[in-house]
């Protein structure tokens, strides 16, 4: 079903990345009528992934790309809901019972992705795994791109007339075109995974626990396994030596709810491991032949949970989109920025206000840089 090179020489459309954004691309260009896309994938699927939490709004997504949720339960763990200690020292819920889309869920986002190159690949498009983009160049007549694929028996070039980058915070393809990311915030995130009992119940919600140096987020993952994070400055993770696992864990055995529950759970030192999270936009998102989706495009903040829907959401409008362009309707680009431009105007908003929503730490350099975040130009 997935392939190790391409096939032909040339398509329609490639698309570089194969996580929700590229994969939910993919297939929406297929609905819209393009008849040839190929999409490249680095990996082989194989390794842990994070970003674990989706929310019930979900199902709109799979209904658009008619797509069944029914493997959601099959092989991921269901959630209530979240809690959350942001704001005051009690904990508040949230709880999905109230959603009128239903649960929402826990994920091995390793399974999750591989589901949609899968589905991708039933529905026609051309799924190749542990290839990687080299280059992109225009072709001797100019109209359209070449791209250097390395796969394991070598090099291929194969050619088309637009080339999504779905390369997440890298934005590989759209740098080479001239883009650039304006960055509105910027955590480093710290997690690591605990094997739960047998005995632990099979799951339950989400947990955020604001304190003084950022944030501490829990949820429990399929097979018995909880993933624990913190968020911070990068210069907080430098002075406490965060990289240090006993380090790591004394800063957690300092939560008030989010320590409680793992009593009897064990922590894989070798598991514990940091990351960056952008919140920010590329400029342009767009041009002649090629587009940038998902966390390319846009990134965002992981407290608000809202970072596979965004990616499928957006891939599925850019594929419609793209589809348009290549049929000659040369506004639809324009027409797409103005509608994600506003989307980020608005996201910057619920950023702030959520972040102002904390006061109990007025002196700490952490809350307060982000109580008097200017919001950029969008």
């Amino acid at each position: 079903m997935l392939q190790s090179q391409p096939s032909q020489s040339d398509y329609d459309v490639i698309v570089v990345g194969g996580g929700p954004a590229g994969s939910a691309t993919a297939m929406s260009l297929v609905q819209a009528g393009v008849s040839s896309v190929l999409l490249l994938e680095a990996s082989q699927y194989r390794q842990s992934r994070v970003g674990e939490s989706l929310i019930p709004d979900v199902r709109q997504c799979f209904n658009r790309l008619a797509m069944s949720h029914e493997f959601l339960d099959a092989c991921h763990v269901r959630t209530p809901g979240t809690a959350s200690s942001w704001g005051s020292g009690t904990l508040g819920y949230n709880d999905f019972v109230c959603h009128p889309l239903g649960n929402g869920w826990h994920l091995d986002r390793r399974a999750f992705d591989h589901h949609l190159a899968l589905t991708a690949a039933e529905r026609g498009v051309e799924v190749c795994v542990n290839c990687r983009c080299q280059e992109v160049t225009d072709t001797t007549a100019g109209s359209g791109l070449r791209v250097t694929v390395k796969t394991d028996a070598g090099h291929r070039q194969v050619e088309t007339g637009y080339i999504v980058d779905a390369t997440g915070l890298s934005a590989r393809i759209a740098r080479q075109q001239g883009a650039h990311r304006t960055i509105a915030d910027q955590l480093t995130v710290i997690y690591g995974y605990f094997s739960l009992p047998e005995s632990s119940a099979p799951g339950d919600q989400t947990l955020l626990e604001a304190c003084e140096y950022g944030w501490w987020y829990r949820s429990r993952l399929p097979d018995n396994k909880m993933i624990v994070s913190v968020s911070c400055d990068s210069s907080y993770f430098s002075r406490q030596r965060l990289h240090n696992w006993q380090c790591w864990l004394d800063c957690l055995a300092g939560t008030r709810y989010l320590s409680g529950g793992l009593c009897g759970a064990r922590f894989d030192p070798a598991s514990l491991k940091s990351t960056a999270t952008v919140t920010g936009r590329l400029w342009p998102q767009y041009g002649p032949g090629w587009m940038a989706v998902g966390d390319a495009a846009t990134s965002v903040d992981p407290v608000l949970g809202i970072g596979i829907v965004k990616s499928l959401d957006d891939g599925i409008n850019a594929g419609l989109v793209i589809a348009k362009a290549l049929a000659g309707d040369r506004t639809a680009g324009d027409q797409h920025q103005a509608l994600r431009d506003q989307w980020y105007r608005d996201y910057l908003q619920q950023h702030q206000y959520l972040y102002g929503l904390e006061r109990r730490w007025p002196d700490s350099e952490f809350w307060r840089q982000r109580h008097h975040m200017a919001a950029p130009e969008a």
